[in-house]
């Protein structure tokens, strides 16, 4: 490979099918024959793109351990990452925020990796705290320069860092934990409580993968609060109970929060009590699929259930995975649903797409002898932007469906 005229800053190739991506708007480089040849070099090193044909792609961030080897950070030809540089990008996302974020949010996200264009990297607004993470090491040569390029622009009273684990199964399994780190003022006591218009929920940011309160589905929060008034509502997955705490500020006759761990299902009431909804709301820690079982058995119904589950999940009872399993648990769900009840389904799941995710509902709906009707589906919050050639951006699916009779 031949160095480029900037000192300490090598010019590398990219296969055809890269520069074709890059082209398109992806903003990955994947490693490929192409990429084993370039010279060796350190986590986070600049790079410039060329094809094999001395055309410019651009300037990369270098990742020799990854699978995306490569994350590309601007046509421009940088010769290095300062303080004022990452000031700007910071800048340019906070003039974002009033726009898609409401007044009264504490909660939010301020930076999301490609969509804001610092690829790899997230930061988390909970209230005055900031939570920085790490999805590429890329990031840490440049860590002393992103603290003060922070602190600058948000003023927070304590700055956080995780870095994200590749392999979050073991994690959520709990054989690994997640290196976070206090880089910046005092650690606040947990849990931590923040605002969501008048809702408030508690969040530990030291505890875990998540941190209590997925900022993603906030919009999707308010559109549950607006249709369940007066409804028996049933949360599968409901983790620590965000959707649960939404139907009751919207009226729910009942909500019923089903959950695996004990410790979410404490969580769950721990943010219905916050929010003074005591009374309507009851707990359940079972396996979903047990759950829906014994609830048919029981002749249950619910005008409204909700499912958020992981994209994998491992339980003594069950395995669940979207592809494929999404199909099960809509069948399983409608066996309890009301005859025009109301199914809400979300799945974070990159990997599967819209026309596959709704094929696996369809799928399910026939498993479960009923027809099914799409009136609404969304993705993530708007403070969760994307660039448009990027798909692996819009990775949230949030649907509502009804179900109809058939004749």
């Amino acid at each position: 490979m031949a160095k480029n005229q900037d000192p300490g800053i090598q010019q590398v190739a990219v296969s055809r099918a890269t520069a074709k991506a890059l082209a398109k708007g992806h903003p990955w480089i994947i490693a490929d024959e192409t990429t084993r040849q370039w010279p060796a070099g350190d986590t986070g090193d600049l790079l410039h793109l060329q094809d094999d044909e001395g055309r410019f792609y651009g300037t990369a961030l270098y990742d020799p351990q990854s699978r995306v080897c490569g994350r590309w950070l601007s046509w421009e030809r940088l010769t290095g990452l300062t303080t004022a540089w990452l000031r700007r990008r910071l800048a340019l996302a906070a003039r974002l925020r009033p726009y898609v974020v409401a007044d009264g949010v504490g909660a939010y996200r301020l930076i999301n990796g490609e969509g804001d264009g610092l690829p790899g990297l997230t930061i988390d607004r909970y209230g005055s705290v900031l939570l920085v993470q790490y999805y590429s090491l890329i990031w840490q040569p440049y860590e002393d320069m992103l603290v003060a390029a922070m602190e600058h622009e948000w003023q927070p009273e304590a700055i956080f860092i995780k870095e994200r684990p590749h392999n979050t199964r073991k994690l959520e399994a709990g054989t690994t934990q997640v290196p976070i780190r206090l880089v910046y003022g005092e650690a606040p006591p947990e849990p931590l409580l923040v605002a969501e218009g008048d809702l408030t929920f508690a969040v530990r940011l030291q505890q875990g993968l998540h941190t209590g309160l997925f900022l993603d589905q906030r919009e999707n929060r308010g559109d549950l609060r607006q249709r369940v008034a007066g409804c028996r509502v049933l949360n599968l997955f409901a983790y620590t109970g965000a959707f649960s705490v939404a139907a009751l500020a919207g009226g729910a006759q009942e909500v019923v929060s089903v959950d695996a761990a004990a410790r979410y299902c404490q969580w769950a009431e721990e943010n219905c009590y916050l929010n003074g909804f005591v009374a309507g709301h009851r707990t359940l820690t079972e396996d979903a699929f047990s759950a829906l079982q014994a609830m048919r058995e029981e002749g249950e119904r619910f005008d409204f259930i909700v499912a958020d589950p992981p994209s994998f999940a491992t339980t003594r009872k069950s395995r669940f995975q979207t592809r494929g399993g999404t199909g099960r648990l809509v069948a399983a769900a409608l066996a309890v649903l009301a005859p025009e009840g109301f199914l809400v389904l979300a799945s974070n799941h990159q990997r599967v797409d819209w026309p596959a995710y709704l094929q696996d509902i369809h799928q399910g709906a026939q498993g479960g002898n009923r027809l099914l009707r799409v009136v609404h589906q969304a993705s993530q919050s708007g403070d969760f932007p994307f660039p448009p050639g990027f798909t692996e951006g819009r990775y949230l699916k949030y649907v509502v469906l009804q179900a109809i009779p058939s004749a």
